[in-house]
């Protein structure tokens, strides 16, 4: 294993904290089990980590209420999810303004 591969080991009193940083905070978006995963195990290890974060996330409150079975079905246009943050930029843009007599518009 090269250093480039290397993962970070996370103690067993650390876990818990751990998983809420990555799971709970606004920049972590609340993905679910396998998303959470994902993002962890880029990084991290330590051992039944897989099965903790299924846990985790199966006994998060704001996940049971806001999870896309509890809400009606969206219209046809699906926002896409993004796995990182600032990874599409979007810019709303609205047509021709007519001119004004003075500069202050």
């Amino acid at each position: 294993m090269t250093l480039k591969e290397a993962h970070l080991v996370v103690p067993s009193h650390e876990r818990d904290k751990f998983l809420k940083e990555h799971h709970d905070y606004p920049n972590a978006a609340h993905y679910g089990s396998d998303g959470t995963y994902q993002r962890i195990a880029k990084r991290y290890f330590w051992i039944s980590m897989r099965k903790l974060i299924t846990n985790y996330v199966k006994n998060c409150l704001n996940c049971a209420r806001f999870k896309a079975s509890n809400q009606k079905p969206a219209g046809l246009l699906q926002t896409p999810v993004q796995a990182q943050r600032f990874e599409t930029i979007a810019i709303d843009i609205f047509g021709h303004l007519p001119k004004t007599l003075t500069l202050d518009g």
